[in-house]
């Protein structure tokens, strides 16, 4: 009896391999700078599910903001965060390289569409060359001006983290100290800027004095 002959399965072209095409694919888009837009993209979905809101401090629990340091803008103006006295603050700590960063930069920018002529929005760029990051907010049109740094941040803000947000009340004091990703376009979130706005107004002094 003769053996039956064995089948051969052809062989699979390198490219049509799973393993393999996914890595190339990978290594385009880390080579193009794309990979951080793709990560930012996912990302950008988990914010949707409402387990990344941040949490307002109690009044009689926050302290003092260290504002103490210097940012400079694209067209070379330096100065403090801590001289908006009396004004609601809102600071992000960001990087274009950082997909989380990206991931919540939309609802940011939602955000101050919204909030923009009664919140200060102070947006901290950690990239080394500021055109960058400006040219990606203008990219976006997300309508937000880039700072960086001109000297040491205090710990008390950010240990390096990013994305960190913290948002300063009228009183100078911490309100909100969120280190990683959030979604700052959400209800709670604005409920949140609201009350802020509405603490400490000058004209709510005057009314409680005059009674």
């Amino acid at each position: 009896m003769e053996e039956t002959d064995k089948i051969v399965k052809p062989t699979q072209p390198w490219w049509k391999n799973g393993w393999v095409a996914g890595l190339l694919i990978l290594g385009l888009l880390h080579a193009t700078g794309m990979a951080v837009h793709v990560q930012a993209g996912f990302q950008r979905i988990l914010l949707v599910t409402g387990l990344f809101n941040p949490d307002l401090v109690p009044e009689g629990q926050r302290l003092e903001a260290d504002l103490h340091f210097m940012v400079v803008d694209a067209a070379g103006d330096v100065r403090s965060p801590g001289s908006s006295i009396g004004q609601v603050r809102f600071i992000n700590f960001w990087a274009t390289w950082c997909a989380p960063c990206l991931a919540e930069m939309p609802a940011i920018a939602r955000l101050h569409r919204d909030y923009g002529d009664q919140v200060e929005f102070i947006m901290v760029s950690m990239d080394e060359d500021l055109d960058l990051a400006e040219r990606f907010l203008e990219s976006k049109d997300y309508r937000l001006k880039a700072v960086r740094p001109a000297s040491s941040i205090p710990r008390s803000l950010t240990t390096g983290l990013i994305p960190t947000t913290v948002v300063v009340d009228r009183k100078g004091r911490i309100a909100v100290h969120e280190a990683g990703m959030a979604d700052y376009d959400s209800r709670e979130f604005r409920n949140v800027l609201d009350r802020l706005l509405q603490e400490s107004r000058p004209d709510n002094r005057q009314a409680s004095l005059r009674r």
